[in-house]
């Protein structure tokens, strides 16, 4: 959702993240946010708020500086999970890959004694196949076309 132009608000259950293309706006957005969570009875929780900054450029000392609002502290990373994906600070999904290759490969080496085994057919080692390994290989390539 839109907020305005400078600022987008991705919403899924009680995981937010806001965009925020000024970084001026930052804290003037986070209290803001804050304020409407107080005023609803939700209680912000510092442990889990994060702030990144995603940009190809190198970043100055004070971006990598740990934000402060209201009188809480919200520590600055370089990367985090959000919905089952890893989101870092340079916007490079090479991690992602490395990542569902990972457990693709681990997955395929779990199961490699089944595939071995003269005890299943043919036909469940297919299914083992197309159920549990495809997948994770599957989005590996969705991820990225130059694999």
């Amino acid at each position: 959702m839109e907020v305005n132009e400078n600022h987008t608000l991705l919403a899924y259950a009680d995981d937010i993240i806001i965009l925020i293309e000024i970084k001026q706006d930052t804290v003037n957005s986070m209290s803001k946010l804050m304020k409407v969570c107080k005023h609803m009875g939700l209680v912000v929780n510092q442990e889990k708020i994060k702030k990144m900054y995603i940009t190809r450029e190198v970043r100055s000392a004070e971006e990598e500086l740990d934000l402060q609002v209201d009188g809480m502290f919200f520590q600055q990373v370089h990367d985090f999970k959000y919905l089952g994906v890893n989101i870092n600070n340079r916007n490079c999904m090479h991690n992602e890959i490395n990542l569902h290759l990972k457990a693709g490969h681990g997955c395929y080496f779990a199961a490699l004694h089944l595939f071995k085994s003269k005890l299943l057919s043919r036909k469940t080692e297919k299914t083992l196949y197309t159920m549990y390994l495809r997948p994770d290989l599957s989005r590996v390539l969705l991820v990225s076309p130059c694999i």
